[in-house]
């Protein structure tokens, strides 16, 4: 009778392609840039409001949160920085969309405490 754990090294070389091939796949997506927005209007729908955010940014606009009727957060995806700069600027200027557009950067918490201080 085999080994129960046989089966794992044999595996062991396909299991490490696989995942990296889903490392690399990720790694491949492009990037975000974060943003909330201060709506002039209350919008009919998250559907509608994403319509309309990608019409005029000319982007795909991804994960809407409404934090507030008029205040919701979202992301633009982008090939470049410069290009999701444009794209805000596009939807900055667009009359009657937005009162207010400002980044909204992740937000980096301090490292864990090691050791007696961590307990």
């Amino acid at each position: 009778m085999p080994e129960p754990t046989a089966w794992l090294v044999r595996s062991a070389p396909a299991l490490g392609a696989v995942l990296l091939a889903g490392c690399a796949a990720m790694a491949a997506e492009r990037p975000v840039a974060r943003y909330v927005a201060d709506l002039q209007a209350e919008p009919g729908s998250a559907a509608a409001l994403v319509d309309r955010l990608q019409a005029v940014a000319g982007l795909p606009v991804l994960r809407p949160v409404a934090l507030a009727p008029r205040r919701w957060a979202f992301s633009l995806q982008c090939d470049r920085p410069a290009a999701c700069d444009a794209a805000a600027d596009r939807l900055r200027a667009e009359p009657g969309l937005l009162r207010h557009l400002e980044p909204d950067p992740p937000v980096l918490l301090p490292p864990r405490p090691r050791g007696e201080a961590a307990r």
